[in-house]
């Protein structure tokens, strides 16, 4: 059996977050939860410790900029890839300096989420 990286998906979408799902397990990523706002993806990335976290940035509640700097002080091992219809140049710039390893626009493009997911050294 192959190794899985682990990951959790983090958007208040859930047609989104199945969407992501199926992309990352074509790219032999197990996805061990799925998370509708920043509070529980960091609940459940305390409990997976995940190699990844795709993450929203306009959620309700704690959004994702907020919710990758609490990410980061829990582990700085967990790489995260900001994914957004929000593609302000300044947002992006935010989230890289946070901490986060890239970044995808809305509508997904299956290719181009694994080529940034592919490209990551976990």
């Amino acid at each position: 059996m192959p190794f899985k990286l682990k990951a959790v998906i983090c958007d208040d979408s859930a047609v989104m977050r199945r969407i992501l799902s199926e992309i990352l397990k074509k790219e032999n990523f197990e996805v061990v939860a799925e998370a509708p706002h920043g509070v529980e993806a960091i609940s459940v990335c305390k409990v997976h410790k995940p190699n990844l976290l795709l993450l929203d940035i306009a959620m309700p509640g704690l959004d994702g900029i907020e919710t990758l700097k609490e990410i980061k002080k829990l582990s700085a091992d967990i790489k995260v890839v900001m994914v957004t219809s929000l593609d302000t140049q300044e947002m992006m710039i935010e989230a890289l300096r946070n901490g986060a390893e890239n970044y995808v626009t809305k509508p997904y493009q299956a290719e181009k989420i694994a080529r940034v997911v592919n490209c990551i050294h976990y």
